[in-house]
C-alpha cells in the first residue's frame, strides 16, 4: 500500500485533496503533512479521520511513494531532486514553478504518466475543456474556440476573502475598495484573467495529443465558485446535437444537467462531476456545435483530478 505526504494542505485545494484522500482509505497505508511554510509548521489538522500535525517538509527525509503538492509555495527544485527516484511527484496546482512536469487529465491521458515521474494536475479550464472535447476526437474534431470564466477561488482564499471585502463595499457605499490580490473592481465585473488563454490552449493540446486546433480565451468572473466554458466546436458533418451530447457524457466524470437552458456555476459548486448545458447545432456552418459546460475547480478541476491521477499509477490491481 502506497505512502503518500502531502505538502502544503492548508489552502482551499489542499482540503479538497484531503477529503479526497478521505474517501478512498483503501488506497493508503500512511497520509503524513508536510509544508514549505515556516508559519504553518505544527499547526494542527486532521487527514484520513484523525488528528494530524504539518510537519516541516525534509525531501531527504523519509521514502514516500507520492509527493501530492497540494499549493504553493512550491518547494524548491534543488529539493525536489532530493526526492527518492522512485518516488511520484504530482502538483495539484499548476504553476510556473513546475513547467517541466507532464500536465495529466485523469480518464484522458493518464496513460502518459508513469510511476517516479513528475506530473501536474492542469489548470481547471483545461481540465474541463479536455474531458469535453477528448470524446468528440471520434467524431471528427476539427478545431475548437472556447471562452472560459475563472472564480475567484482560482486566487485561494485570499481571492475570496477580498471578493467578499469589494462586494460588501459597494452594496454599503463605501469609498474603501479593496485591490491587494485583484487590480481592479471583480465584484459584479468581468475582466481578462490573470492567466493566458494561449498558456491553456498550449496546456490542452498538449493533454490532448492530436491534430484538432484549439483556441482560448479566458476570463476573470467576479463569482466565487465554479469554471464555465461556452465551446464551439468542428465536428464531421451530418451530426446531430444529440449524438454530441451522448458522446461527451459517456465519460465517467460528465453527466447532463438537470435543467440545461438554466445552467450556471453556483450548480456545480461542491460537486464531483462536470455538468454539460444545451449542445447546440451552428445553422450557419455544418458541423458546428455550440456547448456550454460548468464544474467545480477545487474539486473535479482540482483535488479530484490530482487523486485520479494517483489513484492510476499506485492503486493495487486485482
Amino acid at each position: 500500500m502506497p505512502r503518500v505526504l502531502l505538502l502544503n494542505p492548508l489552502s482551499l485545494l489542499g482540503g479538497e485533496v484531503r477529503k479526497a484522500l478521505d474517501g478512498r482509505p483503501d488506497l493508503w497505508e500512511e497520509v503524513r503533512l508536510a509544508t514549505t511554510d515556516p508559519e504553518q509548521v505544527g499547526t494542527l489538522t486532521e487527514v484520513a479521520g484523525a488528528a494530524a500535525l504539518v510537519e516541516g517538509f525534509d525531501p531527504g527525509g523519509a521514502a514516500w511513494d507520492l509527493l501530492m503538492v497540494c499549493d504553493e509555495p512550491f518547494p524548491d527544485p534543488a529539493d525536489l531532486r532530493r526526492v527518492g527516484p522512485s518516488t511520484t511527484v504530482i502538483f495539484a496546482r499548476a504553476g510556473a514553478a513546475h513547467d517541466a512536469a507532464q500536465p495529466i487529465v485523469a480518464g484522458v491521458n493518464t496513460d502518459r504518466a508513469a510511476v517516479g515521474s513528475r506530473l501536474a494536475s492542469p489548470p481547471a479550464p483545461v481540465v474541463l475543456l479536455a474531458h469535453l472535447l477528448a470524446p468528440l476526437r471520434l467524431l471528427g474534431l476539427e478545431r475548437a474556440v472556447a471562452t472560459v470564466v475563472l472564480p475567484a477561488s482560482e486566487r485561494s482564499q485570499e481571492g475570496l476573502d477580498e471578493l467578499l471585502a469589494q462586494t460588501r463595499s459597494l452594496l454599503t457605499f463605501s469609498d474603501h475598495l479593496p485591490r491587494e490580490v485583484w487590480s481592479e473592481q471583480l465584484a459584479f465585473n468581468l475582466m481578462p484573467a490573470e492567466v493566458s488563454g494561449s498558456t491553456l490552449a498550449e496546456s490542452l493540446a498538449e493533454v490532448l495529443g492530436g491534430s484538432a486546433r484549439v483556441a482560448v480565451r479566458s476570463l476573470q468572473g467576479g463569482i466565487f465558485h465554479g469554471v464555465s466554458a461556452s465551446l464551439w466546436v468542428e465536428l464531421g458533418s451530418g451530426l446531430q446535437a444529440a449524438e454530441v451530447r451522448e458522446a461527451i457524457t459517456a465519460g465517467a466524470f460528465v453527466e447532463s444537467a438537470e435543467a440545461p437552458q438554466d445552467l450556471g456555476p453556483v450548480a456545480a459548486a461542491t460537486t464531483d462531476q462536470i455538468l454539460l448545458g444545451e449542445v447546440e447545432k451552428d445553422p450557419s456552418h455544418d458541423g458546428g456545435f455550440w456547448i456550454w459546460a460548468v464544474m467545480d475547480n477545487l474539486t473535479r478541476g482540482g483535488a479530484l483530478n490530482a487523486v485520479g491521477v494517483a489513484e492510476e499509477l499506485l492503486a493495487p490491481r486485482h
